[in-house]
């Protein structure tokens, strides 16, 4: 297809009235040579490691100056991955041949298998479709990436572009995209980028955001499709506040002059705010190409990191954590993130990763309940995008913990090469009762006549925190079927220590088991039910005659909980041989009782004071 119909097919508007006028087709002639050297291996980039696939990029043909912008993305890629690599840039049937030829070329380099990353906003793209199909009996087994409109940085590109609309409750949303062939593929790209634009939009407070495609059409249904989208941008345009129009693309750039938002800006009235969210300079691009290569070619325990998030306290609780981490820290590279899933502290540490040469991330959530910042850990890596992740705020706002609340419009992601899973809540994990269980014994000197009364945090919402009686009733169970049963009696309770007006009962149950437990020379042993040390069971047990035990780290049992940790996190991942990182640390041989993990809850912020 001519690139002088690309832009001859984009929309104009007069004013505010929305009236139409026609936007004059005196771009000029495509030049021929703007497509030169579609095919692009890269010398000296460098030998693939053995079984390491070749990677193809395809790339929606821009035109001269934005297939530069591609091909130095491209570069920056080969040259931190040293991979054989090819791109090519797709037009038409013509690019089939190109495309063809890049495969065998990388076969006959030595790879047995190609990663096909594709380089386009709409996985629905009909170029992207023509060389998939074309594909299907490529000379070497291929595998497929997801297009980069899949990924969290398309989401992210495209937001960033929307958090710098101005008074955003007022404004409807247009966001343009480019390069269907009909009507047919038009509606599936809308639906595509309809999905970016919600994602990116999510909480900005707009009064309406709407996702349209321009034509890359050319012959004598040119005009007409011209006129069908200039006819929906209008509508769209009409709806409810101040418009503002959004281009987010990699159309057609041939120069700065001759581009889909040169010709777009030219012919919008004044009262329209006008955002070019053209793609082709974004570091995203290379940062995606690199994680796909990563992603396809194989990790092994050598590239991973882990990132070790717990609540954090003073110097003594943190210090605590960190000797609990010591035997996961001489088998991989950890860094430490203490803190309630703050961002600018979890980045800190995958930067960290990355410069000791990390290459896939696993982060370790260290809280009581599996739900706890989950969300808010998937949102920012972007697996509330790419793996259908809960990507929820409500483990930023502390509510009644006095620790402060982040602002309501959400902010830009984690932007990495490396994939990244998370893993941890330690819920009634056998190990966790085990640990607990040894806690008490360390405390007791006539079982027979102890009552061991575990205690946690708690929460102030109802349910949330029968959830975290459950857990306490699970490890109790747990821990009476491994000999506890040679304690008097084992009780669970729950502070809800940072909600006053649940907590006074609270105090209350608990304080009267701690005096029953005294009885007929009885004694009561209070054990935490936390990742370590001790709350604030001393003070809410003042003047009572009982002994405290501590929580869950350091211990032999919370080592093997983290490797077990990891181990999943990497077999996610898809690295392989876990058992020669845990060696023997899976969970306990005893009888696991009914799981607690996954239930259904929101972000839980309980954990303000744990282990303080």
């Amino acid at each position: 297809m001519t690139r002088s119909h690309l832009l001859a097919a984009l929309v104009s508007l007069s004013a505010i009235s929305l009236s139409a006028v026609s936007v004059a087709s005196d771009a000029g002639p495509s030049p021929s040579d703007a497509r030169a050297e579609h095919e692009h291996p890269l010398q000296g980039a460098g030998v693939p490691q053995e079984e390491a696939p070749g990677i193809l990029v395809l790339a929606t043909d821009r035109g001269f100056m934005g297939n530069e912008e591609v091909r130095a993305a491209f570069e920056s890629f080969v040259a931190v991955e040293r991979q054989s690599a090819r791109l090519v840039f797709v037009t038409d049937e013509r690019s089939v041949a190109r495309a063809q030829h890049a495969v065998t070329a990388l076969h006959e380099e030595g790879v047995e298998r190609v990663a096909v990353l594709p380089l386009f906003v709409a996985p629905s793209d009909p170029d992207l479709s023509l060389v998939r199909s074309a594909l299907a009996d490529a000379t070497a087994p291929i595998v497929w990436a997801a297009p980069f409109g899949g990924s969290y940085f398309a989401v992210d590109a495209l937001a960033e572009q929307l958090r710098g609309i101005e008074d955003a409750g007022r404004r409807s949303v247009v966001v343009l995209g480019y390069g269907a062939a009909d009507p047919t593929s038009r509606e599936a790209m809308e639906r595509d980028l309809q999905q970016i634009a919600d994602r990116a939009a999510a909480g900005l407070g707009f009064k309406q955001v709407t996702a349209l495609v321009a034509y890359d059409a050319e012959g004598a249904e040119a005009e007409a499709r011209e006129r069908e989208v200039r006819r929906d941008l209008v509508a769209a345009m009409r709806g409810p506040g101040r418009p503002a129009l959004v281009l987010f693309h990699l159309g057609p750039k041939l120069d700065s002059m001759m581009s889909l938002a040169a010709a777009v800006q030219r012919h919008l009235p004044d009262r329209v705010t006008f955002v070019d969210g053209d793609l082709g300079t974004d570091p995203a691009l290379a940062t995606w190409m690199t994680r796909e290569t990563r992603k396809a070619t194989g990790l092994g325990w050598e590239d991973l990191g882990v990132v070790f998030l717990a609540h954090g306290s003073d110097y003594e609780w943190n210090e605590a954590m960190r000797e609990a981490a010591e035997g996961l820290a001489d088998r991989v590279m950890v860094e430490f993130a203490f803190c309630m899933a703050d961002q600018p502290v979890i980045e800190q540490a995958v930067r960290r990763l990355e410069e000791r040469g990390a290459r896939a991330i696993v982060v370790v959530r260290i809280f009581g309940l599996e739900q706890s910042f989950k969300g808010t850990v998937e949102r920012m890596f972007g697996l509330d995008v790419e793996a259908g992740g809960h990507g929820g705020h409500a483990g930023h706002g502390m509510g009644g913990h006095g620790h402060g609340g982040h602002g309501a419009t959400p902010g830009g992601r984690i932007e990495t090469a490396a994939p990244v899973v998370t893993v941890g809540g330690l819920e009634a994990h056998p190990l966790f009762a085990e640990a607990l269980l040894e806690r008490a014994r360390a405390q007791s000197t006539d079982p027979g006549k102890e009552t061991i009364i575990l205690v946690a945090h708690g929460y102030g919402d109802d349910t949330t925190n029968d959830h975290w009686r459950g857990v306490l009733d699970h490890l109790a169970t747990w821990m009476r079927s491994n000999g506890g049963d040679s304690f008097r009696a084992i009780q669970t309770g729950t502070w809800r220590e940072d909600w006053p007006d649940q907590r006074e009962a609270e105090v209350a149950a608990i304080r009267a088991m701690v005096e029953a437990a005294s009885a007929d020379g009885g004694r009561a042993i209070v054990i935490p039910a936390r990742t370590t040390g001790q709350g604030s069971e001393e003070q809410f047990l003042e003047g009572l005659d009982y002994v405290l035990g501590e929580g869950f780290a350091p211990s032999t049992q919370f080592d093997r909980w983290l490797d077990e940790q990891v181990a999943e996190g990497a077999r996610r991942l898809g690295i392989a041989g876990g058992s020669e990182l845990v060696d023997g640390a899976g969970p306990s041989e005893q009888a696991d009782p009914p799981g607690m993990g996954g239930a259904e809850h929101g972000e839980h912020s309980h954990h303000a004071h744990e282990g303080h």
